[in-house]
Protein backbone atom coordinates (compact mmCIF):
# COMPACT_ATOMS: atom_id res chain seq x y z
CA UNK A 1 0.00 0.00 0.00
CA UNK A 2 1.69 3.48 -0.71
CA UNK A 3 0.55 6.16 1.06
CA UNK A 4 -1.17 9.26 -0.19
CA UNK A 5 -0.32 12.58 0.77
CA UNK A 6 -2.80 14.93 1.91
CA UNK A 7 -3.92 17.79 -0.88
CA UNK A 8 -5.83 20.99 1.12
CA UNK A 9 -8.21 22.92 -0.58
CA UNK A 10 -6.79 25.53 -3.43
CA UNK A 11 -5.93 28.67 -1.81
CA UNK A 12 -8.17 30.53 -3.94
CA UNK A 13 -11.38 30.18 -6.18
CA UNK A 14 -11.62 31.29 -10.18
CA UNK A 15 -14.74 32.08 -11.97
CA UNK A 16 -15.14 32.59 -16.02
CA UNK A 17 -16.53 36.15 -16.79
CA UNK A 18 -17.06 38.24 -19.61
CA UNK A 19 -16.41 41.90 -19.14
CA UNK A 20 -18.57 44.35 -21.41
CA UNK A 21 -16.48 46.66 -23.73
CA UNK A 22 -17.22 49.36 -26.46
CA UNK A 23 -17.33 46.36 -29.25
CA UNK A 24 -18.43 43.31 -27.55
CA UNK A 25 -16.96 41.52 -24.10
CA UNK A 26 -13.57 41.08 -22.75
CA UNK A 27 -13.50 37.38 -21.19
CA UNK A 28 -11.43 35.89 -19.03
CA UNK A 29 -10.86 34.08 -15.83
CA UNK A 30 -11.34 35.72 -12.52
CA UNK A 31 -9.15 34.64 -9.69
CA UNK A 32 -9.59 35.14 -6.15
CA UNK A 33 -7.97 34.76 -2.71
CA UNK A 34 -9.98 32.22 -0.44
CA UNK A 35 -11.74 34.35 2.38
CA UNK A 36 -13.79 37.19 2.19
CA UNK A 37 -11.63 40.43 1.05
CA UNK A 38 -11.11 43.18 -0.10
CA UNK A 39 -8.51 42.25 -2.50
CA UNK A 40 -5.79 44.28 -4.50
CA UNK A 41 -6.22 43.29 -7.99
CA UNK A 42 -4.00 42.71 -10.95
CA UNK A 43 -4.76 42.46 -14.64
CA UNK A 44 -3.03 39.90 -16.44
CA UNK A 45 -3.19 40.42 -20.41
CA UNK A 46 -2.18 37.65 -22.61
CA UNK A 47 1.00 38.32 -25.13
CA UNK A 48 0.96 39.31 -28.59
CA UNK A 49 -0.50 36.26 -30.91
CA UNK A 50 -2.89 33.29 -30.21
CA UNK A 51 -2.14 33.26 -26.37
CA UNK A 52 -4.90 32.21 -24.05
CA UNK A 53 -5.53 33.62 -20.82
CA UNK A 54 -3.24 30.98 -18.86
CA UNK A 55 -0.21 32.03 -20.92
CA UNK A 56 -0.89 29.12 -23.81
CA UNK A 57 -0.24 29.35 -27.18
CA UNK A 58 -1.47 27.46 -30.28
CA UNK A 59 2.26 27.33 -31.44
CA UNK A 60 2.95 25.17 -28.63
CA UNK A 61 3.71 26.77 -25.30
CA UNK A 62 1.66 25.10 -23.03
CA UNK A 63 3.04 26.07 -19.34
CA UNK A 64 0.44 28.08 -17.99
CA UNK A 65 2.61 31.01 -17.37
CA UNK A 66 -0.33 32.86 -16.32
CA UNK A 67 -2.56 30.53 -14.87
CA UNK A 68 0.58 29.11 -12.52
CA UNK A 69 1.07 33.54 -11.70
CA UNK A 70 -2.60 34.03 -11.07
CA UNK A 71 -2.69 30.91 -8.32
CA UNK A 72 0.86 32.62 -6.52
CA UNK A 73 -0.48 36.21 -6.73
CA UNK A 74 -3.67 34.77 -4.70
CA UNK A 75 -1.88 32.67 -2.40
CA UNK A 76 -0.33 36.32 -1.32
CA UNK A 77 -4.15 37.66 -1.33
CA UNK A 78 -3.96 39.39 -4.65
CA UNK A 79 -6.89 38.77 -7.51
CA UNK A 80 -6.27 38.74 -10.72
CA UNK A 81 -8.14 38.65 -14.24
CA UNK A 82 -6.51 37.19 -16.49
CA UNK A 83 -7.93 38.04 -20.13
CA UNK A 84 -8.07 35.90 -23.30
CA UNK A 85 -5.71 37.21 -26.08
CA UNK A 86 -8.38 38.51 -29.37
CA UNK A 87 -6.65 36.03 -31.52
CA UNK A 88 -6.80 33.15 -29.25
CA UNK A 89 -9.46 30.35 -28.77
CA UNK A 90 -13.03 30.18 -29.85
CA UNK A 91 -13.82 34.02 -30.12
CA UNK A 92 -10.99 34.34 -32.32
CA UNK A 93 -12.91 35.02 -35.97
CA UNK A 94 -15.80 36.80 -34.04
CA UNK A 95 -12.70 38.80 -32.20
CA UNK A 96 -11.11 39.85 -35.26
CA UNK A 97 -14.45 40.25 -37.18
CA UNK A 98 -15.11 43.33 -34.46
CA UNK A 99 -11.89 44.52 -34.21
CA UNK A 100 -10.34 44.67 -37.68
CA UNK A 101 -13.48 44.14 -39.84
CA UNK A 102 -12.24 40.77 -41.59
CA UNK A 103 -12.17 37.38 -40.66
CA UNK A 104 -9.66 36.32 -43.10
CA UNK A 105 -6.01 35.66 -42.21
Amino acid sequence: MVPVAYQSPAPYREEAIAVPIARGRLSGTLTLPAGPGPFRVALVVAGSGPTDRNGNSALGVTVGTYEKLAHALAEENVATYGTTNAESGRARRANRRKICGSTTS
